[in-house]
């Protein structure tokens, strides 16, 4: 039986799906296992079509500010409002009832998450029945104890979550802290790899499951033409053409994410 969270979900994503204010991208599903490691791959050459804005066009002398997608939202993806963020229906999807949660005045996606957007995660995670559902945030251009999950190429800092201080009020509190902790150690490793001594301002992926959370430094956002966002580092890549498909294929998986993220040193 869905919650009434789900519910409302569910009917906000088929009238808007209906009234053509969605667009749910058909993909075919391929699973691949490299290092004992399970990957699913994502193909959907529509997403080939997608604006994503001029990229051959010549560079302006006066830059033009940057346009929030967001403010004033489509209030046909509305799905609920929460203190100062809205929760949001994806009109880009590929996996239908994909939400955004939303602040309502404008934040640069540079900024480091609060405890507010945090609770406002969880709620949404919590209202979902689905316990393989998770959040993801793409921060900067190349968008407990804290451990390491072993095989991986790339550096990770990974903290699991305590049920225990997520079942009260000040589950937003808890999250932050943890965010804080591997985020403080991300920056503390791009400090001692930059030989400058100018502010560090890294770009992350940061991913909250029902059991654990990730972060994982960025250095580039794609390798050769195959982008990778928080989904790839939790082994969900989405590819937009066969040609894709065959490079990712014969390079690697683990390459391709080592490739964007930091490379690993090997343990002694």
């Amino acid at each position: 039986m869905q919650t009434p969270f789900e519910k409302r979900v569910a009917e906000t994503y088929d009238r808007a799906l209906r009234r053509g204010e969605l667009s749910f991208i058909e993909s075919t599903v391929i699973k691949i296992v490299e290092k004992d490691i399970e990957f699913e791959l994502r193909l959907s050459p529509s997403l080939a079509k997608k604006p994503v804005g001029d990229l051959d066009k010549p560079e302006e002398a006066t830059p033009k500010p940057k346009i929030d997608p967001f403010l004033p939202y489509n209030q046909e993806l509305f799905v609920q409002e929460r203190g100062k963020h809205v929760i949001l229906l994806n009109k880009f999807c590929v996996i239908p009832h994909h939400l955004l949660v939303v602040t309502k005045e404008y934040e640069k996606q540079t900024e480091p998450l609060n405890p507010e957007d945090l609770e406002v995660v969880w709620y949404c995670m919590m209202q979902i029945k689905n316990q393989l559902s998770l959040a993801f945030y793409n921060c900067g251009e190349f968008s407990g104890e804290i451990f390491e999950f072993s095989g991986l190429p790339f550096v990770h800092y990974v903290a699991l979550l305590d049920p225990k201080k997520l079942g009260g009020s000040k589950h937003g509190e808890y999250l932050n802290e943890l965010y804080r902790s591997l985020l403080d150690v991300l920056i503390e490793g791009f400090r001692d790899q930059s030989s400058s001594s100018d502010a560090v301002s890294p770009s992350y992926n940061f991913v909250v499951t029902h059991t654990w959370v990730m972060i994982v430094p960025r250095r580039c956002e794609k390798y050769e033409y195959v982008s990778v966002n928080s989904l790839g580092f939790v082994g969900m890549l989405l590819l937009r053409s066969n040609e894709e498909l065959e490079f990712a294929k014969k390079v690697g998986l683990l390459k391709i994410l080592e490739s964007v993220g930091i490379p690993r040193e090997p343990s002694v």
